[in-house]
């Protein structure tokens, strides 16, 4: 199989020069089976910390030819970053004569252009209001009362747990938000450099008050958050999304120093993704996974025909999220909502994994600190499951991956959701799971009635740890 990419080929039949990503052969898997063995007992400090030693170490080696390549006397201007968390290194405005010297490093397995993808909220269905009556009037937002997350606040309300972002960026200081951001090593913005978190598009701020926000609009309004802006302007850029990715892992300074991974996020979501979006991320969502972080991505917008769930949220490795809802002032009722994007790939992967209220959706907005919006889209749904993360873990710091999605998934709302009488692959949607609503609609309440009962019965008995098994990407 050719290691250029076709699409690299046509675009430098038109254009001296092209952005790629050069993806390398399996040492990030082995980089990470070398960290595994002695990382599985560990959740903070030392997990994350050998997760990136350890990835480090491999990207240096299987990048050593590339980097002779560019370090060449014709090459020097060429401007270059590696990522370590998916051995791949960037290159900027790579001429042809480049592009074929770096593919034949034996070490290249692909040479890929890099991926540009915008970020897909629907139009909101009613314009931006500040009316702080209204949201009183809508106290807790439909969503947040459809998962049940009300039920469990005399509980947990998310304290303790740090919620990380990849998206447009974030409004820090808006009402519904302020005094929630983590300032130290709390903000990255690999493409403008920004000291302080900011929002020129409103994506990330609405996404994020629905997670964490207050004045009734927030899953979790206790939580706090970390953000990194790989979606500058709502354009997500691939190598933005690394570096976001690398800087969740082990987080530094806003300028990309003082890297300290045990302040990694307890939960990251991803409400972006794309059908550009290839392997090369897998192997960021296996590293997370190994650090004890909980990826949650969108599942998209593609709705209506089966097969439609964009990447990176057709992975296995990741809580892919669907949207329920109709559109109208009834938002809340358990219906999938039109533009929900349904599995049914070819490997047989049930895609959703769970839905959440997506349509219709009040939030915080950017343009001013007192704005909101209603938005719409999966982008909507999947901040709606991290909250619910949130919520667990604030439980339960310990809870794992597989403890978390186990009680999601077993504990989701299936007998209130209307058919869509479309079976996509081959699986009927009166099954559960299904590849039009996976396991069903998140209720969080349901799902801290079975963690307390798990608790109550791992207390009385003896603990005996395992390590998870963990399935890497196969590179």
């Amino acid at each position: 199989m050719p290691k250029i990419a076709a699409d690299v080929l046509s675009a430098l039949a038109h254009a001296t020069t092209v952005n790629i990503l050069v993806e390398h052969e399996g040492s990030t898997t082995s980089g990470l089976s070398k960290a595994t063995a002695v990382i599985q007992a560990d959740r903070g400090c030392i997990r994350s910390q050998k997760v990136c030693t350890a990835l480090q170490s491999q990207a240096t080696k299987s990048q050593s030819c590339v980097a002779r390549v560019l370090g060449g006397d014709a090459y020097t201007h060429v401007q270059r970053q590696s990522f370590w968390i998916a051995n791949v290194m960037h290159v900027k405005h790579a001429p042809s004569c480049l592009v074929q010297a770096l593919a034949k490093c034996a070490a290249v397995s692909a040479i890929t252009l890099e991926p540009t993808f915008p970020l897909r909220a629907l139009p909101p269905a009613q314009a931006y209001t500040n009316d702080v009556a209204l949201l009183e009037d809508y106290m807790p937002q439909w969503g947040v009362d459809k998962i049940g997350a009300p039920a469990v606040w005399a509980t947990t309300r998310g304290q303790g747990v740090v919620v990380g972002i990849i998206d447009s960026g974030v409004l820090h200081t808006h009402e519904a938000l302020a005094g929630k951001w983590r300032s130290s090593h709390g903000w990255f913005d690999p493409q403008g450099q920004t000291l302080l978190p900011s929002d020129g598009n409103g994506h990330g701020t609405h996404v994020l008050g629905t997670i964490l926000g207050a004045n009734g609009i927030g899953v979790a309004p206790d939580a706090t958050f970390v953000a990194c802006n790989g979606c500058p302007g709502g354009t997500c850029i691939g190598s933005a999304v690394l570096a976001c990715a690398q800087f969740l892992l082990c987080p530094t300074d806003p300028m990309g120093g003082d890297r300290n991974c045990s302040m990694h996020p307890h939960v990251i979501n991803n409400s972006w993704g794309g059908p550009s979006v290839g392997p090369w991320f897998d192997a960021a969502i296996a590293a997370w996974r190994l650090a004890g972080i909980v990826p949650i991505f969108a599942a998209g917008n593609g709705g209506a025909t089966c097969d439609t769930v964009t990447s990176p949220g057709d992975s296995t490795q990741a809580i892919a999220v669907g949207a329920t809802g109709n559109g109208g002032t009834n938002s809340g009722t358990d219906e999938l909502a039109y533009f929900s994007s349904r599995g049914g790939s070819s490997d047989d992967v049930i895609k959703p994994d769970l839905v959440a209220p997506g349509y219709f959706v009040l939030s915080a907005f950017a343009s001013s600190e007192s704005s909101y919006a209603y938005m719409a889209g999966t982008s909507m749904a999947a901040p709606h499951v991290t909250g619910a993360v949130a919520l667990l873990l604030s439980r339960n710091l310990s809870a794992t991956y597989d403890d978390v999605y186990r009680q999601l998934t077993t504990t989701a709302v299936t007998s209130t959701l209307v058919p869509t009488n479309q079976n996509c692959g081959g699986v009927a949607d009166a099954t559960f799971p299904n590849n039009n609503y996976g396991f069903g609609r998140v209720d969080v309440s349901r799902a801290m009635a079975a963690s307390n009962a798990q608790t109550a019965a791992s207390n009385s008995k003896a603990k005996v740890f395992v390590a998870e098994p963990l399935t890497l990407p196969d590179f």
